[in-house]
């Protein structure tokens, strides 16, 4: 059976200005838990160590947690747009994905109400969020944050030790 969403999903909010970080969070399609296999997992990885030069964005710190990635980047450029860097992101990712493994592509049908259309979907709809950050203690305290997920989430007993962050596996 096909999940049924509207046409037009929550909106993220982003405010694209010079010298600050952003911490960005964004689900996979209804929380399906797709980054507990160490693949999908490692394409998100290498896709954001192959996007961070060529959009000139550097990466303080990540995790991928089984259904959902907290990111917290600093974008080099005055000019900027967040939904850019996103679709660099997350688009690679969702292509190989639904492309390599099918089984996965099969719990992403979508029909899309009043087009009678069906998409497939390794995102949740919508942007996530996005939290612009400019002074150090905040910037500090979402580094923390993002590198104890998977810890309080009880997936390891330390940030070190989850393979898919940058507490781990610095994106240099």
């Amino acid at each position: 059976m096909f999940q049924s969403y509207p046409e037009k999903p929550k909106t993220r909010k982003s405010y694209n200005c010079p010298c600050h970080a952003h911490e960005l969070t964004f689900s996979t399609f209804l929380r399906h838990p797709f980054f507990f296999d160490p693949l999908i997992a490692e394409a998100f990885v290498q896709n954001l160590a192959r996007i961070k030069d060529a959009l000139n964005i550097e990466v303080i710190a990540y995790v991928v947690m089984p259904e959902h990635c907290h990111l917290l980047i600093w974008p080099r450029d005055e000019e900027y747009q967040i939904a850019n860097i996103l679709r660099h992101l997350k688009g690679p990712v969702a292509k190989k994905v639904l492309k390599d493994f099918p089984n996965i592509r099969n719990l992403c049908r979508v029909e899309v109400s009043g087009r009678n259309k069906e998409v497939h979907r390794f995102w949740q709809p919508g942007g996530g969020y996005d939290r612009n950050m400019w002074s150090d203690k905040a910037i500090y305290n979402s580094i923390s944050y993002i590198h104890n997920n998977p810890v309080k989430r009880g997936l390891c007993e330390t940030s070190e030790a989850w393979p898919w962050s940058s507490a781990s596996n610095p994106i240099h």
